[in-house]
C-alpha cells in the first residue's frame, strides 16, 4: 500500500508553528480525519475533541469535535484553522456535555495495542485514497471498502452526526449515512 503518509502529516502539524499559533488547549487530541475533493485539491479535515477519563473501565467521556484544522494535499499546508462552536451549524451543540463513552461496543474486544494497530491501518489507507485522488483516479474499491470497515469500527458513534454535518460526501462515501 502506497500513498501519503497521513500519520507523518499529523505528527508534523503537532510539531509546526502554526499548529502552536492555533492554541489548540491541551486536553484536545486528534480524531479520525476526513478527506474532501475541491476541484483538483484533495484535503484532509482533522478534527480535534476532548476526552475525559473518567477512572472506570469503558467509561472515558466523548465530547464533540470543536476544533477542525484543514490540511491541503499532499504539502500538509494549512488552509484553514475552524472553532466550530462558532460557527451556525452548530449552535445547537453544548460542547461542554459529552456526547458519548469510549470504547464504544465495536472496538472493546481490542487492547490497546491492537487498537493503535488498527487506526494506524485506517490512515495509510487515508493516505492510499488521497494519493488515488491526487493523480485523477477513482480509489480502489478494495480500499474504499478496507477504509469504510476500519472507519466504523474505530469512529465513535456518538460523532458520527458531527462528522455528516462538516462533511456529508466523505461520510456518503464510506458508509457513515
Amino acid at each position: 500500500m502506497n500513498g501519503i503518509d497521513v500519520n507523518k502529516l499529523i505528527k508534523d502539524l503537532r510539531h509546526s508553528e502554526l499548529y502552536r499559533q492555533c492554541r489548540l488547549p491541551l486536553e484536545y487530541s486528534e480524531g479520525l480525519p476526513m478527506l474532501e475533493k475541491v476541484g483538483q485539491r484533495v484535503l484532509l479535515q482533522i478534527p480535534y475533541l476532548c476526552y475525559r477519563i473518567t477512572g472506570q473501565k469503558d467509561r472515558t467521556l466523548v465530547y464533540p469535535l470543536r476544533y477542525l484544522i484543514t490540511l491541503e494535499l499532499p504539502s500538509g499546508k494549512m488552509v484553514r484553522f475552524a472553532d466550530l462552536s462558532l460557527e451556525v451549524r452548530f449552535a445547537k451543540v453544548d460542547f461542554a456535555r459529552p456526547v458519548g463513552l469510549f470504547r464504544h461496543e465495536a472496538v472493546r474486544h481490542l487492547n490497546r495495542a491492537q487498537y493503535r494497530q488498527q487506526r494506524s491501518e485506517l490512515l495509510k489507507l487515508y493516505g492510499v485514497i488521497a494519493q488515488a485522488l491526487l493523480e485523477g483516479n477513482e480509489p480502489g474499491a478494495q480500499h474504499v471498502q478496507q477504509m469504510s470497515d476500519l472507519l466504523k469500527m474505530l469512529l465513535e458513534p456518538s460523532l458520527w452526526p458531527m462528522y455528516v454535518v462538516i462533511n456529508e460526501d466523505f461520510c456518503q462515501r464510506f458508509g457513515l449515512l
